[in-house]
């Protein structure tokens, strides 16, 4: 099962079945985005990927316990709660010290949470850059990313891929209209 393709209720449907390969595409769609969280919280990457471990762990027993019920929220939000309680009680720890981003007295959970919406949307964007990628010519798809993404002026991108620079404005235009069609199918897959 395709993690681009499969909705999220495919998905959620797909776990109970180990035939199904569910559980990878899951772990590949949500485990960048709780490590990321987690490293955004002021953790290791080492640690970040423990939390995004025992975050999976946690989900999968629940699920499988018929926890998480969907009529009351997104799952994203879910995760997020398990996380959030993961990394503070990392935090929490006496022995680590790590800069607080939640414990400041002008901080609170809402701190937390754009910690985590900053990584959700970092995410679905990297999805959505990588299908793209895959979708358009090549060439196109360089031309974008120096030009867009690493700030080459445009002229010195029509040099270099021998194209003219309204090629350059023209291959903008088109991936970012791709960009937000296939951020807004991700969206609602995940």
């Amino acid at each position: 099962m395709s993690a681009t393709t499969a909705t999220s209720t495919e998905l959620l449907n797909a776990l109970f079945d180990p035939e199904a390969g569910a559980w990878g595409a899951f772990v590949g769609r949500y485990r960048p985005l709780i490590e990321s969280f987690a490293e955004r919280c002021g953790l290791s990457s080492e640690e970040a990927r423990d939390v995004a471990q025992s975050v999976l762990l946690e989900f999968y027993r629940s699920y499988s316990e018929g926890k998480y019920q969907r009529d009351r929220g997104r799952l994203r939000d879910w995760l997020f709660g398990i996380a959030r309680h993961r990394v503070g009680r990392l935090r929490r720890d006496p022995e680590r010290r790590l800069l607080s981003l939640t414990e400041d007295a002008e901080s609170g959970p809402s701190d937390v949470g754009s910690l985590w919406e900053a990584a959700w949307q970092r995410e679905l964007l990297l999805a959505a850059l990588a299908r793209v990628k895959a979708d358009v010519d090549p060439a196109t798809f360089e031309a974008f990313e120096l030009f867009a993404l690493a700030g080459v002026p445009s002229k010195a991108v029509a040099e270099s891929l021998g194209i003219t620079e309204n090629a350059v404005y023209g291959a903008k235009r088109r991936i970012m209209t791709r960009l937000r069609e296939v951020r807004s199918e991700l969206e609602n897959l995940y």
